[in-house]
């Protein structure tokens, strides 16, 4: 039973590594030229816009934390 909790929790880890990774990526996903200084001037300027780091952040968080209540409500219907 030990080793069923240490592969799930090994599981997890791994999981929540790959997709903060993933998020992180996705940051630079649509790269701007800096030299760009009129960018959001006009109505037809395509003016792209990467993902401000802080609501990676909290995407990250909010998994960790439904993970977490998940599994501690799991363990309350198996008691």
């Amino acid at each position: 039973m030990d080793l069923r909790n240490n592969l799930k929790k090994g599981l997890a880890f791994i999981t929540t590594f790959i997709i903060a990774n993933a998020l992180s990526l996705a940051a630079f996903a649509q790269p701007v030229d800096p030299g760009d200084g009129d960018c959001g001037t006009s109505p037809d300027d395509a003016c792209q816009v990467p993902l401000d780091t802080w609501v990676i952040v909290l995407v990250a968080a909010g998994l960790i934390y439904g993970i977490y209540h998940l599994n501690k409500k799991q363990k309350a219907l198996c008691a």
